[in-house]
Formats: C-alpha cells, structure tokens, sequence
C-alpha cells in the first residue's frame, strides 16, 4: 500500500505527462503526494538570480499543487 509518493516535478512535457499517473495512483491508495523541485546553483552567483530560480521553482510547484486538488500535497525545493 502506497502512503507516499515522491513526484520530482518539472516544467517539462514529461513532468506534466507523468502528473496524471501520480494523481490516479494518489486517488487510489489515499497517499499524500510530495512533489519535488530541485533547482541548479548558478554558475554566476548573486543573490538575485538565486531568488529568482527559487521563485521559479515556487512557481512550477505552485502550478502541480493546484492540478492535486483534494489530495494532500506537500512541495519541496532544493538546490543542487
């Protein structure tokens, strides 16, 4: 029986093929989904482009948690 199901998410054609899978299994099993984003570090660091791909980030997950509507959702962003 699933409890949880780790989704990585991007913002790709792949990622948003893949969002129907884990919403159905989701549905099925009662799991709590937790969709993960992990954004690279930039080559050239300043702070506002760091924030910048966080918001982005924030933005992706933002999008996939309001496609899991009734479900119980948990977002995660990393750098790496």
């Amino acid at each position: 029986m699933l409890k949880k199901i780790l989704f990585p998410a991007g913002n790709t054609e792949h990622s948003n093929e893949t969002l129907e899978y884990v919403k159905s299994f989701a549905k099925t099993y009662n799991a709590e989904v937790v969709v993960l984003n992990v954004y690279e570090e930039p080559n050239i660091y300043t702070l506002e482009y760091e924030e910048f791909l966080k918001q982005n980030s924030s933005d992706i997950l933002d999008a996939i948690k309001e496609k899991l509507t009734a479900l119980s959702v948990k977002t995660v962003i990393y750098k790496g």
